[in-house]
């Protein structure tokens, strides 16, 4: 395993040194130094410079892949084609599809993303360890029928088939391995060589084994490794795994007698702070080592994004002080976390960073286009894959024609078999509302542009080789080069180089990946889906690493990637318990514990495991010269509280450590580093927060500069300090041309408009509306609850014999109730919502879980009958009445739907309750709501019962009735929530009527039917007095909003405006109640005592004071003032 060149290993490279200048004439005796990959380029150069710049005449630098080539070209053996890792992940997921059946374990798991991965790495662990499938399936554990036993023998399941499809005539890059150390003992290039291995914590099995035959040809082979070999040594858990490496080899070279030499490079003397820091921090206990100065910081943070800022600020002030970017490194435990954060706040600040992360290429734009191009076949066209294809850019389609066919197949419900046919359909056309022969002739010709490319690729079984051909074939047709090339020269355009690459790389990429599924699998038959799968895990092998476009740039690294070179100053964030040390378990089929409880030849797997993260971390810290700071995070991003590290912990133990200085606010003055901060500033201000004065002659300065990039991005943050609100009204001019001269306005729309004038504007003023999916919504649910229980009442109503239907329909044993439920239910759901309501899988589900729900509530509806005597009347009727009163609103026509009108007769008099039916949440409808004109509908609707009633009953009823009171407004809640096993409620006490209700003439109904609690029994001037207020509620909202009142104040009971919790506006009004100039609309609380002691003096009295009345504009102007 690499780790980065310390210091220390220049012992070995001075070793190096020493032999080239003996090796005279050049070339006589050739010297070869092997290194990490990454670390070439680099050792070339150190050894340049320690030998005076004569160069490296005679001397190679190589790797271990390098020399494993270098082997088997001298022997002529570079000939079967070699499958690398990232064929060997396809192969292994085609050897998992194969077997899959037949696994115990792993038979579901195998399906899931991510698994061929583990699986390829962990068959690459028994191959360079030369295990067998038959010695993986047929080891034994400590008990027999293990867990254990049975993940390893579908292992040995799995990677027999891979060997099978592996075959003679190729191999993978373990088996490369073996050949070369087997040709190493004959290699005349290696004779008399010597070898000089630096870089490593650990080598591979193979690579041992390569270097143990080498060993036998060469004059000498040192190794260095960086290691504390005193086993009592306080940090001796650190080396624990180099320590145990070196004596297995020095072991093996002196029973075969090679000459292999292990040195074990000491650590430097402690004899600075940092490297105090380097030693003590891993040790088991902590010495006192006094004050750590300037050399050591701990900052605590607020959040992550707290410390990036922190970090970020701390860099700006080293560099103004004359530190260079490059001689900065941070070091981020979770990549994931930090590196946008990081990269986010440098870009702010105006630093130059680079961040040393790779890209994944399964995650860039093209590669998902491809991606989801063959999804949609795979999945016959399903919604979610073709439009993700559609919007690409890669597509054919142009942005706004990949909108327009969105638009279309959402609103229209487009099922998978109507993408291969015409889209102009009768079908489709009857389900738009308007223009229905121009849209759907418009998606036509989008479909058949998007689709005609597709006909390159078939979902019928056949070889992998052919599916890659189609699979290039449809990439040629659709375009994608060109547009690739398209996209790469606008990136070059605009000098971004490193996204000119990514793109680059990613056709290239593709390209070898299918290269290598016809070299690997080519004559293998497979179904579109696994070819689909062998295609997403060879792409997911592969990412993408930039390379820095200058060296003066603070390094952002992430711990595991073990390049970071020496640096001045070390900053590490995520000190906390969980991120680091993390709390994640290493990636595997088998954990460390199952991997550490092998035994006989798979005891070798134990050894094989990754190097710990704390050597790791001790690498990283060794590379800081100067200063090392750490960060903790008081929270994460979610805002759950977090433990300091550690680490930490050992760091106060050891130092005395002081808060660090705080950062002098002018290290922020750099271009583009203060105009974050001047955004918390102005808002700050807004507070009433104090002044700053040095961020005053920041804004003064760019101001002065506006010119400037920054000086021009200063200008709308400076906007942010001159906010102020408008008048939040509109002219009686633009009222009447959104709203028209002759105002009608319904109830559930001044409750709106009293909830938020802004929101009501931008809903009915403008007509704003959202893309109604074609699915089955709350709202066609409730409709269809209301269109059933019309129809079922309207039936019940016309049997004769009432008391005996009742009778029947409420006994459990009775079929009738199934019988009218089953036939009313189908009648209404096929005459209104067909196919709607069958257009997909959930929407089935949806209907049969309404069906089940309105048995139940049905059943509930004629019990409330038998108990209360009141007999519904009216049905889903219409409310068209003027206001009424001696307002301006007074001609402004109330509208609305009553959902049910019953009537109760006791004598002469008779009794008006209205009903509404509710689907969903529970509706509040409090005394508070009421006054606030927020829940006027039930009382509304109630005070137009009675008029209503004596329209619509016929003659011989209204001879019998001498008059007509209005007793009750209630809602009856259908929810299958309220079931208690999918088919009847608990008690009809579980779903009582709720609502406002008068307790003489409605005793009866009280008990099992009302729930009304003694807030909501009223008598009769009671609910006069409530009927006549919401009246002149109605009256006092309608006239604002004919005065033109738009302004942005939601009600606000709790912390959060309820207007604004489901608010598709929010974004729109950026309604912030930091600011002074937002003001939320208090809702005043109310009880019953309270209410009718404002309100209820009389009649008259208890009317809300006329908004407009004789004052006219004065009073207009006061309330567009006060919000109200």
């Amino acid at each position: 395993m690499a780790c980065g060149t310390a210091p220390a290993e220049n012992e070995v490279l001075e070793r190096f040194v020493k032999a080239y200048d003996k090796a005279s004439p050049a070339g006589k005796r050739r010297l070869i130094v092997l290194v990490p990959q990454q670390m070439n380029l680099e050792t070339e150069r150190r050894l340049i410079e320690m030998t005076g710049g004569k160069g490296l005449f005679g001397a190679e630098v190589l790797s271990f892949s390098r020399m494993t080539y270098r082997l088997l070209s001298e022997h002529g053996a570079e000939r079967l084609p070699v499958l690398d890792a990232h064929g060997r992940v396809m192969l292994v997921q085609k050897a998992v599809s194969d077997v899959g059946g037949d696994l115990s374990v792993y038979q579901n798991s195998c399906r899931r993303a991510g698994f061929a991965t583990e699986a390829a790495r962990q068959i690459a662990d028994f191959r360079e360890n030369d295990l067998t499938p038959e010695q993986i399936s047929g080891a034994l554990t400590d008990s027999a029928g293990s867990l254990l036993e049975k993940k390893l023998g579908d292992l040995g399941t799995i990677y027999q088939r891979y060997l099978e499809l592996l075959g003679e005539d190729r191999t993978d890059e373990e088996g490369r391995k073996r050949q070369a150390a087997r040709l190493a003992g004959k290699s005349e290039f290696f004779r008399d060589a010597q070898i000089f291995v630096v870089g490593f914590s650990t080598l591979s099995a193979a690579d041992t084994e390569i270097l143990m035959a080498l060993a036998k040809r060469a004059e000498s082979v040192t190794i260095g490794m960086v290691t504390d070999p005193d086993p009592y040594a306080l940090d001796a858990s650190v080396f624990e795994s180099v320590n145990r490496y070196n004596e297995q080899l020095a072991g093996r070279a002196f029973r075969e007698g090679v000459p292999v030499s292990v040195r074990e490079l000491p650590l430097p003397e402690p004899d600075s702070v940092t490297a105090k820091v380097e030693q003590g921090l891993f040790a088991y206990r902590q010495d006192p080592q006094g004050r750590a100065g300037d050399a050591v910081s701990v900052i605590s943070c607020e959040d992550p994004w707290d410390e990036s800022r922190r970090i970020t600020q701390e860099a700006a002030k080293l560099i103004r002080n004359g530190m260079k970017a490059g001689e900065i490194a941070v070091l981020m435990p979770d990549s994931d976390l930090y590196g946008p954060l990081l990269a986010r706040s440098f870009d702010e600040y105006g630093i130059p960073y680079f961040l040393d992360r790779k890209q994944p290429v399964i995650q860039s734009g093209f590669v998902e286009s491809v991606l989801s191009a063959v999804d949609a076949v795979r999945t016959g066209w399903r919604q979610e894959e073709i439009l993700s294809y559609a919007k690409s850019s890669f597509s054919g389609l142009s942005g706004e024609e990949s909108d327009i066919l969105e638009n279309f197949v959402v609103e229209t419900g487009v099922s998978r078999s109507d993408w291969k046919t015409d889209f102009t359909s009768e079908r489709l056309k009857k389900r738009i509302a308007e223009d229905a022969e121009s849209i759907t002739s418009r998606a036509e010709r989008i479909r058949v542009k998007l689709m005609k490319p597709f006909d390159a690729l078939e979902t019928a079984g056949m070889s992998c080789r052919l599916r890659s051909a189609q699979l290039r074939d449809f990439l040629e047709r659709n375009g994608s080069r060109d547009r690739l090339d398209q996209i790469l020269e606008g990136l070059e355009q605009r000098e971004d180089y490193e996204g000119a690459a990514l793109y680059r790389q990613n056709w290239n990429i593709l390209l070898e990946v299918l290269q290598q599924i016809d070299d690997s699998l080519g004559d293998e038959v497979t179904t579109l889906q696994e070819y689909a799968d062998i295609l997403k895990n060879g792409l997911a092998t592969y990412s993408i690493g930039i390379i820095p476009e200058t060296s003066d740039a603070v390094l952002l690294t992430d711990l595991t990637r073990g390049k970071i070179p020496s640096v001045r100053v070390l900053m590490t964030p995520g000190m906390n318990e969980g991120i680091l040390p993390s709390s994640k378990q290493p990636a595997g089929l088998l954990s460390e514990q199952e991997l550490e409880s092998l035994s006989g030849d798979l005891a070798v797997l134990a050894s094989a495991r990754p190097e710990q993260e704390e050597y790791q971390f001790y690498s990283a810290i060794a590379r800081a010269e100067e200063k090392l700071l750490f960060t903790e995070a008081k929270a994460g991003t979610n805002g759950t509280e977090q433990r300091p590290s550690v680490y930490l912990d050992r760091l106060f133990a050891m130092f005395e450590l002081e808060p660090p200085e705080a950062v002098d606010d002018s290290a922020l003055c750099l271009p583009g580093a203060v105009l974050p901060e001047l955004s918390v500033y102005y808002a700050d201000l807004r507070k009433g927060r104090p002044r700053r004065p040095w961020l005053d002659a920041a804004a003064a300065w760019l101001q002065e500069h506006p010119d400037t990039e920054d000086g021009r991005r200063f200008k709308s943050v400076e906007m942010g300090k001159n906010f102020v609100r408008t008048d939040d009204s509109t002219s009686g001019q633009t009222v009447r041309a959104l709203y028209g001269d002759d105002m009608r306005v319904s109830v559930s729309r001044l409750e709106e408009f009293a909830q938020c004038p802004f929101k009501h504007y931008m809903d009915r003023g403008l007509r704003l509306t959202e893309r109604e999916p074609y699915e089955v919504r709350p709202a066609d649910s409730g409709t269809l609850i209301h269109s059933f229980f019309e129809s079922f009442l309207r039936e019940l109503g016309c049997e004769k014999d009432r008391e005996r239907t009742l009778s029947e329909l409420a006994d459990p044993k009775n079929p009738k109730l199934s019988e009218w439920i089953d036939r009313i239910f189908d009648r209404e759901a096929i005459k209104k919502y067909e196919p709607r309501f069958f257009s997909t899988k959930s929407s089935e589900y949806a209907y049969s879980k309404l069906r089940r729900m309105l048995t139940a509530a049905a059943r509930v509806q004629v019990r409330q009958l038998q108990i209360s005597g009141y007999e519904p009347k009216l049905f889903e009727v219409r409310l068209n009445e003027p206001i009424g009163g001696e307002t301006e609103a007074a001609d402004t026509v109330l509208q609305g739907r009553i959902d049910r009108i019953d009537l109760r007769r006791d004598g002469n008099v008779a009794e008006a309750a209205v009903v509404d039916y509710k689907s969903g949440r529970t509706v509040t409808a409090g005394y508070s709501e009421v006054a606030a004109g927020l829940a006027l509908q039930l009382l509304i609707y109630l005070s137009a019962a009675c008029d209503l009633l004596e329209q619509n009953l016929d003659q011989e009823e209204r001879e019998k009735i001498h008059e007509i009171e209005p007793a009750g407004a209630f809602y009856s809640y259908a929810d299958p929530g309220r079931l208690s096993d999918g088919e009847e409620y608990k008690s009809l006490r579980d779903v009582r009527l709720k609502g406002f209700g008068e307790t003489g003439a409605s005793a009866p109904l009280k008990d099992q039917v009302l729930e009304l609690g003694y807030d909501k029994q009223l008598d009769k001037d009671q609910i006069r007095t409530l009927l006549s207020f919401v009246r002149g509620k109605a009256a006092e909202l309608t006239l604002q909003m004919r005065n033109g009142e738009t302004s942005i104040a939601p009600s606000q009971q709790s912390d959060v405006p309820e207007a604004c919790r489901f608010c598709s506006y929010r974004s729109i009004c950026s309604f912030d109640t930091s600011c002074g100039e937002f003001t939320p609309r208090k809702i005043e609380k109310y009880d019953k005592k309270s209410f009718f002691e404002k309100f209820g003096a009389s009649d008259k009295e208890s009317l809300p004071e006329n908004p407009a009345g004789d004052n006219g504009e004065a009073e207009r102007e006061e309330q567009r003032g006060d919000g109200k």
